[in-house]
């Protein structure tokens, strides 16, 4: 996956399982998320469900876990 080969800083998966929906969280927490994850030098794999609002340039969202040999995860 070219997203993550090319992440000089490595990969970070963001995840709450299957628990939680991240969309729907209040908007103003997955505004917390988002700000706080545009921060790092690190690319991030978010599973999120839906379209995501001003997604950071660092972020991919998918709606399900990477495959299991995928590096970083």
């Amino acid at each position: 996956m070219e997203f993550i080969d090319d992440a000089p800083h490595g990969v970070i998966y963001f995840t709450f399982g299957s628990v939680v929906s991240m969309s729907s969280l209040p908007k103003n927490v997955q505004s917390a998320f988002r700000e706080a994850l545009a921060r790092v030098p690190q690319k991030v794999l978010w599973k999120y469900e839906g379209e995501m609002e001003d997604k950071p340039k660092n972020v991919m969202t998918r709606t399900s876990k990477p495959p299991p040999n995928t590096p970083n995860t």
